[in-house]
């Protein structure tokens, strides 16, 4: 900036990050382009083809989210109206170590407590030391969480330290930072904030077609 009289753009990248979890390749005095990368959406079911700024297609294939207590009747792409189970897996590995997970969880956990006691109880949200705690793993990046507490980093509403609503974005591994894209047990929050940035989608595309 040469004393107010002129102001030199600035040419460094961007780097922030989008609501869709990519960062922005555009210069840092530019407005946000779409993203160009490929959609990160998935499910059990496919994965996403387009590229990030184009409108997913709903899954209509039936929601895989069942167990002997609960089944959830609606398709892959809408909420599920089955609660959360609580109750703990009754399944066994190698029919050595009890798993540590819950049911209704589609694929056990890979750790158990005896080889994996450390890293299962390594104190994050300070509950993983609680006998007979049971957890849950991310299946984005494979970190476990003492599932209470998780519970409640899920449900709890982001805000800014004023009060104010963050903008619409996925929730992210306390550990890695990693968007957490796809889980049972929380899958009416992600699909409830995949709707919002689905909103977002369209309504870029209707302004930019009224260009």
């Amino acid at each position: 900036c040469w004393c107010g009289r002129v102001h030199e753009p600035c040419q460094a990248k961007c780097d922030r990050t989008l609501f869709c979890g990519h960062k922005c390749r555009g210069l840092c005095n530019e407005p946000c382009p779409p993203c160009k990368e490929y959609c990160g959406t998935y499910c059990k079911h496919r994965k996403c083809q387009k590229k990030c700024s184009e409108p997913c297609d709903p899954c209509n294939e039936k929601c895989i989210w069942q167990c002997q207590h609960y089944r959830c009747t609606k398709l892959c792409g809408e909420l599920c109206d089955r609660p959360r189970c609580n109750v703990p897996c009754t399944k066994a590995h190698w029919s050595t170590y009890p798993c540590i997970g819950l049911c209704g969880e589609l694929v056990c956990l890979k750790k158990y407590h005896l080889p994996h006691k450390e890293e299962v109880t390594e104190s994050f949200f300070g509950t993983e030391l609680v006998p007979n705690a049971r957890f849950v793993e991310l299946a984005d990046c494979r970190h476990v969480f003492g599932v209470g507490m998780m519970d409640q980093w899920m449900d709890q509403a982001e805000a800014t330290p004023d009060g104010k609503p963050v903008e619409v974005q996925l929730k992210l591994c306390p550990k890695c930072r990693v968007p957490i894209r796809t889980s049972l047990r929380y899958g009416n929050i992600i699909k409830t904030i995949l709707a919002d940035i689905e909103r977002i989608k369209h309504k870029i595309l209707l302004d930019k077609g009224r260009r």
